[in-house]
């Protein structure tokens, strides 16, 4: 398709006259020109024009910013002449830097940062990047107030924000300095001359909007070594003397910090001091300030936000504030009357930066925008490859966006660099989604994207995930969980049933299991076209509705699995089903019955020719063989499974056996022994992120805490384990629940409840470096207790024993 040539020049003048109702000679008396120069470009005996003469005529029509950037371009102003108005020997006439109206909090590093570097000369020249909002301007004030004397030559503070054409930079330049145009030197020369033997900084701000221009600065910069210059801009402007200095928003408090912590937080002394602005007795108080502080977070600590929330302080409280900045835009307005407008509220300070992108940048904007989890380019690039025009480059798409700082880089992780947006750049984003009915599309975007990374997640399942994809998915679950939500409010169930499905083996085995109850429960009744998915939805819903202690409904499912199954005639899903009916036999203390199904289990892997779950099944069988005092059957079998565990990559499962072999010890009496297969368990489960089976071996070690006297210690594990059971959702059953709730009691008569309770806070808050610690203690603990106890087996308490015999439900 073929672009049309621009509008010519003359047309262009000739219409804007017409519309202001002047006649040529009455617009050259208003604009200076003449009558003759007017009527050659309307003629088009004259293709372009000088900067002064456009000036002049866009000043005489009285033309808004976008009329005065069409006549500009159409003009093809070529850089003006200057010269000086005084000789080159004189004090240079410039524009200081306007007085701050408010004091500055916070960026004390900042500036002391900055003002060495540009005061030693090891930066020519520095730009200040960050998005809108951020406090780029009012940082370069304090710099360029408190390092005047450093620049014997002076300090010219030049504010770019009214200009749309970057050929008009050179001549902002001049008119701030002094300096008026003739017909006899170009504008980089008299500034190059000018310069030239002065110790000069130079501030230009708010250059994003004429970011073409930088190569004359880069210019000025070249030819005058004693010039120093100071830009703000929301995007680096990528000139070789650049250095970029990213301004950060104002430090936050952390959730649990307390109002000592709070009030010395910047962004929380920030909101004060203008909230005081407009309620002289506001006070930060241990009631409010935990609500400051999460306004503060909510805003992302960005001060221009934090500000506008401020103003609202004289109606609303910081807890009604607080409340309703679930949709923050709204309330984000009435800024100062004397700001620049761009400044007024946050949606036009980032509107602003919106509507400096090109259109693909802004399509991949709002898209990028349902993106909650963050992302990294492989997600840009998987919705480039879906834009609906060709050529879009997904590396330079974000570029764009990261150069504009709307969006930020976040972290770095194995699948590369992951970014994401500052929730009221994102409130942005959403609402001219909206506004272009394109929210629906964007959430069947996201819904696509994460679908495409279940794959690994399909076949028959056994319980082996490689963990790289676990640990991406770990990454992008906040996504998935959007996604998920989406559909649910669309009441999609059948596009419901279908996600939970393709994550079924990622939830089961990262939990937690009521929230991953919840995915399936809400859609088991929709019409599901394949009989495979609904196959191995109800699988995984069933072990799911087992582990929450909801048997029946286990056993239901995993029955209506089976039948469809055999009717698939796929025996490597039978197998897997038959599995889910034992554990749920193992959940009602059925022996008899779950050993009956493993041993079928076993039967229809080896006919399917794969190993599925058969470790999981041989775990179970050494349980029952070492019940029926069978030993060495017992110990055998459990090689056995540590060996197709292992060899099938299911290292975090050793877990399991580890937790066998302590129960096995300690029924024989070898509490030490037990403690080393306890701590063990514990060591690997957090190795492997198995967070499913992490209660099991602290469950162990705080039995042998207890029967050892290690009352305090029993607490703290007992309290490890409640957090680990509350973090994945589960609800403890059989001997495991009869082993936790006896070591419990016994060690809270022991000490207290008063202190078994402290012990327990201390737990939950631990991680696995002071759970091992405890472990190790305990087994030399153990060992010593053991040595002076000559039958050792007395090491044992009998509550415990019995206890131990009925077999756990460990999985």
């Amino acid at each position: 398709m073929s672009i049309p040539a621009p509008e010519p020049l003359g047309r262009i003048l000739r219409r804007l006259r017409q519309r202001a109702a002047l006649s040529q000679e009455e617009l050259a008396a208003r604009s200076g020109a003449s009558a003759r120069a007017i009527s050659d470009l309307e003629r088009g005996q004259r293709a372009c024009a000088r900067f002064e003469t456009v000036r002049m005529l866009a000043d005489a029509l009285d033309l808004p910013p976008e009329d005065r950037a069409l006549l500009a371009r159409a003009a093809q102003t070529p850089l003006i002449e200057i010269t000086l108005r005084q000789p080159l020997a004189a004090p240079l006439a410039r524009r200081s830097p306007p007085a701050p109206q408010t004091p500055l909090v916070g960026r004390h590093h900042e500036v002391e940062d900055l003002a060495g570097e540009l005061a030693s000369g090891g930066a020519r020249m520095v730009t200040l990047t960050g998005p809108g909002g951020v406090g780029k301007t009012r940082l370069a004030l304090a710099v360029a107030s408190g390092t005047d004397a450093c620049f014997p030559g002076g300090v010219g503070w030049i504010d770019l924000a009214p200009l749309l054409d970057p050929r008009a930079v050179i001549k902002a330049i001049c008119d701030g300095l002094g300096i008026v145009e003739t017909d006899r030197r170009p504008g980089i020369e008299a500034l190059c001359r000018l310069f030239a033997d002065r110790r000069f900084l130079l501030v230009l701000d708010n250059f994003e909007q004429v970011i073409d221009a930088a190569p004359a600065v880069s210019e000025l910069l070249a030819a005058a070594p004693s010039l120093t210059v100071l830009a703000t801009s929301r995007a680096r402007l990528r000139v070789s003397a650049e250095r970029e200095y990213p301004v950060a928003p104002l430090t936050l408090s952390a959730p649990d910090a307390t109002i000592r912590d709070i009030q010395e937080i910047d962004a929380v002394r920030l909101f004060v001091e203008r909230a005081r602005a407009v309620q002289r007795d506001f006070v930060l108080t241990a009631e409010n300030a935990e609500a400051v502080a999460r306004i503060c977070r909510r805003l992302d600590g960005l001060p221009l936000a934090i500000e506008l929330a401020a103003s609202r302080a004289n109606v609303l409280s910081p807890q009604l504030l607080l409340d309703r900045l679930e949709q923050c835009l709204p309330l984000l307005t009435r800024g100062s009357r004397d700001a620049p407008r761009r400044q007024q509220t946050m949606a036009d300070t980032i509107a602003w930066s919106y509507n400096l992108l090109d259109p693909d940048a802004q399509w991949l904007f709002r898209r990028l925008t349902v993106f909650v989890g963050g992302f990294t380019l492989d997600t840009v690039e998987w919705l480039v490859a879906r834009h609906p025009a060709d050529g879009v480059g997904a590396i330079d798409a974000l570029a764009t966006l990261t150069d504009n700082n709307l969006v930020v880089r976040t972290s770095d992780s194995p699948d590369g660099m992951r970014f994401s947006m500052f929730e009221t750049i994102r409130e942005y984003g959403i609402a001219q989604l909206i506004e272009r009915r394109e929210l629906r599309a964007a959430h069947d975007l996201l819904a696509g994207y994460c679908r495409s990374l279940a794959i690994h997640g399909d076949g028959i399942p056994n319980c082996i995930v490689p963990e790289p994809w676990v640990a991406m998915v770990d990454r992008e679950r906040g996504n998935i969980r959007a996604a998920y939500h989406h559909l649910a409010a669309d009441d999609d169930r059948e596009g419901l049933f279908e996600f939970a499905t393709a994550f079924g083996h990622y939830l089961y085995n990262r939990g937690p299991a009521d929230e991953a109850w919840s995915w399936f429960e809400q859609a088991l009744d929709a019409p599901v076209p394949r009989p495979e998915v609904r196959l191995q939805g109800l699988y995984w819903a069933s072990h799911l509705s087992s582990h929450l202690g909801m048997t029946e409904t286990a056993d239901r499912l995993a029955n209506e699995a089976l039948a469809t199954a055999e009717a698939l005639g796929d025996t490597g899903w039978r197998a897997a089903i038959v599995h889910c009916l034992a554990m749920i036999r193992v959940k009602c203390g059925k022996a008899e019955q779950a050993e009956a199904l493993f041993d079928e289990e076993l039967r229809l892997w080896e006919q399917a020719g794969v190993q599925g779950l058969s470790g999981f099944a041989l775990m179970f069988l050494g349980v029952f063989a070492f019940e029926q005092g069978d030993f060495t059957r017992a110990r055998a079998l459990e090689d056995k499974a540590d060996e197709i565990l292992a060899g099938m990559g299911g290292i975090g499962w050793l877990a399991s056996t580890r937790w066998i072999r302590g129960r096995f010890s300690i029924t024989e009496g070898r509490c030490a022994e037990a403690a080393m297969h306890f701590s063990d368990s514990v060591r690997i489960a957090s190795e492997q992120k198995a967070s499913m089976i992490q209660h099991l071996g602290l469950v162990g070690l705080a039995v042998v805490a207890s029967n050892i006297a290690s009352h305090e210690a029993a607490g703290r594990l007992i309290g490890a384990a409640d957090r680990s059971l509350e973090q994945t959702g589960q609800h403890l059953g059989g001997a495991v629940k009869e082993l936790y709730d006896r070591a419990a009691a016994a060690s809270r008569s022991a000490i207290g409840p008063a202190a078994f309770a402290a012990a327990c806070k201390l737990g939950a808050a631990s991680g696995p470096a002071e759970w091992l610690r405890d472990g190790e203690a305990i087994a030399r603990a153990a060992a010593d207790r053991e040595r002076r106890d000559e039958a050792g087996t007395r090491t044992v308490e009998p509550c415990h024993r019995r206890a131990l015999r009925p077999l756990a439900a460990t999985k």
